[in-house]
């Protein structure tokens, strides 16, 4: 009886032992897979900051680390609440479009875990994922690199969208506010492509 107690006891403590052992690899993985999440959340957004035309196809799930991750893009339009308005109306010049007009726009994106890998095809928070935001000016150029591709290729579409968001805000005198939708991409079906 003795030796069938001990036995007993000592499967239980193995059961026990096994269980929180592999509970300890599942929080492993699930934390390394949140942390790819939000680096392809980076990834995404530093790639549409020096050019959105290099994006990958909304539909297609991104490659990393041989696991696939969804994702979606949102640009919102930010509007600007100033202080002292009088101070910049009367000090704002007609083509101060650096001070006083409202061209900031919030870029998010949301990455998740794909199906393939053990995720979901549309985004569930059960799921490992990460969400990333960063403020943007249209007009803002963020390195050397940036500066010369807008200006290197004069006739390509980024130039041309660059030089008509200028003239958009040299010929609304500052201080309009543009007329402008949220626009979501969402993940969407099979591929794969990996951003830059």
């Amino acid at each position: 009886m003795e030796t069938i107690g001990a036995t007993v006891i000592l499967a239980l403590l193995a059961a026990v032992m096994f269980s929180a052992f592999n509970s300890m690899i599942a929080g492993q993985v699930r934390q390394r897979q949140r942390l790819a999440c939000a680096e392809v959340a980076n990834r995404l957004i530093l790639q549409y900051l020096d050019d959105p035309d290099t994006m990958p196809p909304p539909s297609y799930p991104v490659e990393y680390e041989g696991e696939r991750f969804r994702w979606e893009l949102e640009r919102t339009p930010v509007e600007r609440v100033w202080a002292n308005p009088e101070f910049i109306q009367e000090n704002a010049g007609p083509t101060n479009v650096s001070v006083t007009d409202d061209r900031l726009e919030h870029v998010g994106v949301r990455v998740w875990l794909a199906e393939e890998s053990g995720g979901s095809y549309v985004f569930d928070a059960l799921v490992p994922h990460a969400s990333m935001g960063r403020l943007i000016d249209p007009l803002g150029m963020r390195n050397p690199d940036t500066i010369e591709h807008i200006f290197g290729t004069p006739g390509s579409a980024r130039y041309q969208r660059f030089m008509e968001e200028i003239a958009r805000f040299s010929n609304s005198g500052g201080g309009s506010r543009r007329e402008r939708a949220p626009a979501r991409s969402p993940g969407g079906a099979a591929g794969g492509e990996r951003p830059k």
